[in-house]
Parts: structure tokens; C-alpha cells; sequence
């Protein structure tokens, strides 16, 4: 399902494959980040609406790197709290809370079926942890 806040020519791009509206390679960037599997749209989308997503990736590989560059450089500019075990100090929850809501911004994208396997598999661990 294309998200219903992205503009036209985006939902035209993920309908027909259709690039000739994005006037900018800022917004090209910015739209395959909203259509990634992390942290984007692309599975919720039809399997033909991902052919195209993948197909305009491959046929534009410089502003689909320049997306995930920008991605890389958000990401790692950010600090990280939770799962490093050598802090000087324990973190505030202001500066935990960046993580716990790009965490679960993430829970909310997963499927209601993947989050249920996953249960089932933490479960079935946890029956073998004495």
C-alpha cells in the first residue's frame, strides 16, 4: 500500500516505474528512502509496485547509493545507547528516547505475521533457556 501523504509524481513512480517526475535528485534521494525496506514503505507495497521500486534502483544506482549514504551518515551521526555495554554513564531517557522511537516506529511497520513468527520463535527459545 503506497503511503497516502507522498506526493503524485512518488505514487506515479511506484505505480508505473515512471521517473520523469522527479525534477531534483534531492527529492529522487528522498523518495528512495521512503520506499526502503529499512525504515520505509517497500513491504507494504504490491509485488508489482516493488518491481518497480527495485527496477528504478537499478536503473538509477547513483542517486539510489546517494540514498543510502544519507541514510548511513543519519544513522551513524546519531548516538547509540542501548546495546553498548562501555558508557561512561548510563544515558538519560531524553537521550534514549531517539532510539526507542526509531524502534518502535519499526515494530509499527512489521507486518501483524512477521511480528507473530517472531514471537513464536522468542517463545520457543525461551522454552529451552533454563
Amino acid at each position: 500500500m503506497i503511503p497516502a501523504d507522498f506526493p503524485p509524481h512518488w505514487r506515479a513512480a511506484i505505480e508505473t516505474g515512471d521517473a520523469s517526475g522527479f525534477k531534483t535528485q534531492d527529492d529522487f534521494v528522498a523518495f528512495f528512502r521512503a520506499t526502503s525496506i529499512v525504515n520505509g514503505c517497500f513491504g507494504e507495497l504490491s509485488d508489482a509496485e516493488t518491481d518497480n521500486v527495485v527496477g528504478l534502483r537499478d536503473g538509477f544506482p547513483e542517486v539510489n547509493e546517494a540514498a543510502r549514504q544519507a541514510a548511513t551518515k543519519e544513522r551513524e551521526a546519531a548516538p547509540r545507547f542501548i546495546g553498548v555495554t562501555n558508557l561512561a554513564r548510563a544515558p538519560t531517557l531524553a537521550e534514549l528516547q531517539p532510539e526507542i522511537d526509531a524502534i518502535e516506529t519499526g515494530l509499527g511497520k512489521m507486518s501483524r505475521s512477521a511480528s507473530e513468527s517472531w514471537a513464536k520463535v522468542i517463545a520457543k527459545h525461551n522454552q529451552g533457556v533454563p
